[in-house]
């Protein structure tokens, strides 16, 4: 059996505008939590060799959770949120994130990497908005259903009003032979100059602000998928048109297997 695919999921939650408060908080003893995202890659493994069985549960180890929670409040221009509370409020939604997970590391094996959510979570504890901040996954459509996922999630209401807090998850590929051939931005320079005026154009990157575009590319030089995260915002519905016309774009062939990139596209 090929060894399965770890999905942990670590909170990293602060201040807004305050980047990095000191508030501390207690850690609280828990039981160690059940993620479906670990049982999502196995059932792929098994179902790939003829080996499908009912899901059971496995066990993850946030290791970040735990020490974040000793280190950062939760705290928004108005009102606050426990660490603990957002902690268990998203590990409650892991069998809606390994739905999003399942179809998306059937296309791109090599799917992996990190993604920042900004949330602004209202008095009623509904979610008035999800922001992709940061992402090196190189999946816009992973990226899209995780939050629709959040946007759909109902936290506790905050203390003193609306509440921003930060969420990262974190994913690795389900082999290690299945991990990218890694790429600097140098290595499509030529192909960023050739399509960069046309894209700004096509999508109006221009008043997008800066963000930051993650790409996976096949054996053939076809990109198989394309992520974006930027710190505006305003940039958000800009997003799905820069990853379309990405994969328009013929690439240099890597090596072996998949390459993966990353690379800064300013308006």
């Amino acid at each position: 059996m090929r060894k399965s695919s770890l999905l942990a999921l670590c909170l990293v939650a602060c201040a807004a505008p305050v980047r990095k408060p000191r508030t501390s908080a207690r850690p609280v003893a828990e039981a160690t939590p059940v993620d479906p995202l670990v049982e999502v890659s196995r059932r792929i493994e098994q179902e790939k060799a003829g080996e499908a069985e009912p899901p059971k549960p496995v066990e993850v180890h946030d290791e970040h959770g735990e020490k974040a929670n000793k280190k950062v409040g939760v705290q928004g221009i108005h009102g606050t949120l426990a660490p603990f509370d957002v902690k268990i409020t998203m590990e409650k939604q892991g069998k809606a994130f390994a739905k999003c997970h399942e179809p998306r590391a059937r296309k791109v094996p090599s799917l992996a990497g990190g993604v920042e959510f900004d949330i602004r979570v209202l008095r009623s504890g509904e979610v008035a908005d999800v922001l992709v901040r940061q992402s090196d996954v190189g999946d816009r459509v992973l990226e899209r259903c995780f939050s629709e996922v959040i946007r759909n999630t109902r936290f506790p209401a905050p203390h003193g009003g609306e509440a921003t807090v930060q969420w990262q998850m974190a994913l690795e590929p389900g082999r290690k032979h299945r991990e990218p051939e890694a790429w600097d931005s140098e290595r499509i320079e030529k192909v960023l100059k050739k399509n960069r005026g046309e894209l700004l154009e096509t999508c109006d990157v221009q008043r997008a602000g800066s963000i930051t575009v993650t790409a996976y590319v096949s054996k053939s030089g076809k990109v198989l998928a394309a992520g974006v995260a930027g710190p505006d915002d305003r940039s958000a519905e800009y997003f799905d048109c820069i990853a379309e016309e990405l994969r328009s774009w013929p690439m240099p062939k890597p090596r072996k297997g998949i390459a993966k990139v990353s690379f800064p596209l300013k308006g």
